[in-house]
């Protein structure tokens, strides 16, 4: 089947697997998987909401489309797949320019998994996607960056994104200037958009 970048934006950015206990998203995920030819709208029908074979059939193909190697996990719909439809997404609109932080990010999300509330780990208290520094409303619709965790801190979701955000293009340790220090612009720039993407999740 053909894939276009129409067909596939709008796709489900959380985590599944087969039995998944998020019927919402399961469901979000069957409904893109139908627009996109990969489960029929009867074999949605049977199960909706349910991430059962079908549905665990129809994420396989999708990564055999894509070029995904899900291991010994074909039809788990997880990050490296995420990671991948967006940079099919950026591949199939040559005349926009990807941007490798979206994939970055959503690699972070996916592995660190969001916490409202502060919690201790590796010497430090960390917050929102993992990160020991985070983010608070300016008032005027920007941020005020870099703010130290401490036990009592607490985050929203688009607040621990913003920090994800200012962390990757600003940050020399933990961020593309880093990457690109060590990798050289060049070489780096020359990657496609999802290994970008996965140094970024990774620096």
């Amino acid at each position: 089947m053909t894939l276009t970048a129409n067909g596939l934006s709008g796709y489900v950015t959380v985590a599944l697997a087969p039995g998944s206990s998020n019927t919402q998203g399961v469901l979000a995920l069957q409904n893109w998987l139908v627009k996109n030819g990969f489960l029929t709208q009867a074999q949605m029908n049977t199960g909706p909401g349910v991430y059962g074979q079908a549905t665990t059939a129809a994420v396989a193909s999708l990564q055999q489309q894509l070029g995904v190697d899900a291991g010994n996990s074909p039809g788990y719909y997880g990050p490296l797949t995420i990671a991948t439809i967006q940079a099919e997404i950026d591949a199939l609109t040559p005349n926009v320019i990807p941007d490798p932080d979206q994939i970055g990010i959503i690699l972070i999300e996916q592995f660190e998994g969001f916490s409202s509330t502060a919690y201790f780990d590796v010497n430090k208290y960390r917050v929102g996607y993992g990160n020991d520094l985070y983010a608070i409303s300016n008032g005027s619709g920007g941020w005020i960056y870099d703010l130290s965790v401490t036990l009592g801190t607490t985050t929203s979701m688009e607040a621990a994104a913003a920090e994800l955000q200012y962390r990757l293009d600003t940050k020399l340790n933990a961020g593309i200037p880093g990457i690109e220090r060590d990798l050289g612009l060049s070489r780096f720039l020359n990657l496609s958009p999802l290994r970008q993407g996965v140094l970024e999740s990774i620096a």
